[in-house]
């Protein structure tokens, strides 16, 4: 297109070129000028094929410049998205599949309260001993002299007595410092009667005796000592 354009442009201005000349005299003026006016043209057309034929290898260049570039920056899919796959080692043994048996789930069990004691069983030999002890104790004293009489009951009516301690409820220990107690109260009953007088004797005895408890206790019988005094 651009050639054609040229070639006419180069036709008008010969055709201008003869109109200017018509008034010359000399044929060969007018030849040497319209050969003159053709070279230029050719040359004209030939820089112009030049710079189309560079725009157009440029412009190739171009493309193919783009093209490639476009197929570098496109990634296919399919390998983005795929992972390698890991084969494993043929001499791999696969992993147990065998189950450890479970164990049985652990119940929670608040601590159940410690059983209380179980109440002492006291025999005849346990009562012999409280009375060798309080009888050692009674007979010590040096104001008032003991004298042991076994034959002395409770409810005799002529003894007395202050305190009937419950073996079964306060223990052995306890039952002896709790006739010891008596002792000493006897000791002072009789020193206040007699005014002071040391040679003042006293017979006493010790016994024990079982007795049901009431009705809002446990059901079961009590072991009590009494010290008589008479």
């Amino acid at each position: 297109m651009k050639r054609t354009i040229i070639f006419i442009a180069a036709i008008l201005m010969f055709t201008g070129a003869v109109g200017c000349s018509r008034n010359a005299d000399s044929d060969t003026a007018e030849s040497l000028y319209t050969e003159t006016t053709v070279e230029s043209a050719n040359e004209i057309l030939s820089e112009k094929d030049k710079e189309e034929e560079k725009e157009d290898s440029e412009d190739s260049t171009e493309s193919d410049v783009s093209a490639v570039s476009e197929n570098e920056m496109a990634v296919p899919s399919s390998a983005t998205n795929s992972k390698p796959t890991v084969t494993p080692p043929e001499d791999e043994t696969p992993p147990s599949t065998t189950s450890t048996p479970s164990q049985p789930p652990v119940t929670s069990t608040s601590p159940s309260e410690p059983p209380a004691p179980a109440a002492p069983i006291y025999t005849q030999k346990d009562f012999d001993e409280i009375i060798a002890v309080v009888r050692e104790y009674a007979e010590s004293q040096t104001d008032i002299k003991f004298a042991w009489k076994p034959s002395m009951k409770k409810d005799d009516g002529a003894s007395g007595y202050h305190d009937t301690p419950n073996l079964s409820r306060d223990g052995k220990e306890r039952l002896i410092r709790e006739l010891k107690y008596n002792v000493d109260l006897t000791v002072k009953l009789l020193m206040d009667q007699t005014k002071g007088i040391i040679s003042c004797t006293v017979d006493y005895n010790i016994l024990w005796y079982e007795q049901d408890r009431y009705f809002f206790q446990e059901p079961g019988k009590d072991i009590f000592f009494v010290l008589l005094y008479g």
